[in-house]
């Protein structure tokens, strides 16, 4: 299991931040889990023409699921 939090978003001043974890089983599963209140509003609030850091995070967990590779 790993931790990697978000940094807030530089130039808003916001202290914007989630925990994110992932967790390989020992059975092959994998759980993605984010500690976020506010992740589906995240979403879409990227800066007009630059998509949102959960948006990008979401794709590319999406993305690596849906990929046939074992996680290791």
């Amino acid at each position: 299991e790993e931790r990697h939090p978000l940094p807030a978003r530089e130039g808003t001043g916001l202290d914007l931040g989630a925990d994110m974890t992932i967790s390989v089983r020992p059975s092959g599963g994998v759980v993605f889990a984010t500690g976020s209140i506010a992740w589906i509003g995240a979403l879409n609030a990227g800066p007009a023409g630059r998509e949102s850091d959960a948006s990008l995070v979401t794709r590319n967990v999406i993305g690596r699921f849906l990929d046939k590779r074992p996680f290791t």
